[in-house]
């Protein structure tokens, strides 16, 4: 629970993480998309009469780093973040002219970026904020029930939407019956 003052009354706050479940998948989506870069880029090479030989190295580069990052994965549960290979292969296609490309790298790219960021709940007196794309602020008055149990979330809206999630706690471990009756407090003030 983190206590901020403001103007001589307490403001309280609490972050939950939300584990991202799906990085692995995307991880693997950003190895495919290099992937077919290099395939691009050997396809220009040919095509343009220059020497295979030429991105061989830089290849073997790239597949030696995607490899060492596949390992540390299964090591030690740890990723590379990969978005830089993606604009490096932005920039080529940028200096060979190829705009198509350069703009689908680039917004691959950021689809990467957006899906390894932190995945925040912040519930606070003004509100819920929801780690969705765009960040969703839901009021107290929208929400049916908020519950914290067994380190599992549950916001219930009043549209029926639920959302549960298996929290951690970025700043340290809460009371679930102080969340749970500070919830219940910002519901009952919302009513009013």
């Amino acid at each position: 629970m983190l206590i901020l003052s403001s103007q001589k009354r307490s403001f309280f706050m609490y972050r939950f993480s939300i584990p991202n479940k799906k990085l692995v998948i995307y991880q693997v989506f950003a190895y495919g998309i290099i992937v077919l870069n290099i395939l691009g880029f050997y396809l220009y090479n040919l095509k343009a009469g220059n020497n295979i030989i030429n991105i061989l190295p830089v290849s073997i580069g790239v597949v030696g780093i995607l490899l060492y990052d596949f390992y540390r994965y299964r090591s030690k549960k740890l990723l590379l973040s990969i978005g830089v290979f993606l604009l490096l292969c932005a920039i080529f296609w940028l200096r060979i002219g190829v705009n198509g490309l350069l703009l689908l790298n680039i917004l691959f790219w950021g689809l990467y970026t957006i899906s390894k960021r932190k995945m925040i709940i912040t519930v606070a007196q003004t509100g819920i904020s929801y780690p969705s794309f765009p960040v969703k602020s839901l009021d107290w008055n929208a929400l049916n029930n908020i519950i914290l149990k067994d380190d599992i979330l549950t916001i219930d809206l009043n549209n029926n939407k639920v959302y549960q999630h298996l929290i951690d706690y970025p700043e340290g471990e809460i009371s679930e019956a102080d969340f749970n009756e500070f919830c219940h407090q910002q519901m009952q003030r919302s009513s009013t």
